[in-house]
């Protein structure tokens, strides 16, 4: 088992509860993406935030100006309920990275492929996040919540002990469907 945490640093409890559980990622298209960006001869480049790992969050959800940075098209639009109401919401196939270490110090990367529902930000918030890392993250790895002390870990118990990981990559079975459906949004894009 590798015990793999967040690099970050400990904070107060009372930072903790205020802001939540930080971990800083990386933000990259899906590998289906990037073959298609090659292809169209678009450039991206990675966005790094934090996201809050949020356990009553069903999904993984980040703001809408995170794919729009990675130059990404929706794959399909999911109703969603949250704190900016009822909303009909762009879905987008993303590769998150997560920075981690292990007890050990040795540093690694864990690797997390989703369907990452897209929300416009909450105007009236300053949150120190872009998204939540939902129970769609959060089933993959255990995740321990030290709120006295102002510490979390994310565990994967089925990472090396050089403290990579890596998720298993989601089927590609609709991956021409996928294309199709970014293949006519570019045509729209570019019809007057």
């Amino acid at each position: 088992m590798a015990r793999v945490a967040p690099r970050e640093k400990v904070v107060t409890a009372r930072r903790l509860i205020e802001e939540g559980p930080l971990v800083q990622v990386t933000f990259t298209p899906h590998p289906l993406d990037v073959e298609l960006l090659a292809r169209e001869r678009t450039s991206w480049q990675p966005a790094s935030h934090k996201m809050m790992v949020d356990t009553g969050a069903q999904l993984t959800v980040v703001e809408d100006a995170v794919p729009k940075f990675l130059k990404l098209v929706p794959i399909r639009y999911q109703p969603i309920a949250g704190v900016t109401g009822d909303l009909d919401c762009p879905v987008y196939r993303l590769e998150i990275n997560i920075g981690v270490s292990d007890r050990d110090g040795n540093h690694g990367e864990m690797k997390f492929w989703a369907d990452v529902v897209a929300v416009p930000p909450a105007r009236d918030l300053a949150r120190p996040h872009v998204g939540l890392l939902g129970r769609d993250f959060l089933q993959h790895v255990r995740f321990e919540y030290d709120g006295p002390r102002g510490v979390h870990a994310i565990i994967d118990e089925q990472a090396p002990s050089n403290g990579a990981s890596s998720r298993p990559e989601p089927s590609a079975s609709n991956e021409q469907r996928h294309r199709q459906r970014r293949q006519k949004a570019i045509r729209r894009k570019r019809s007057p």
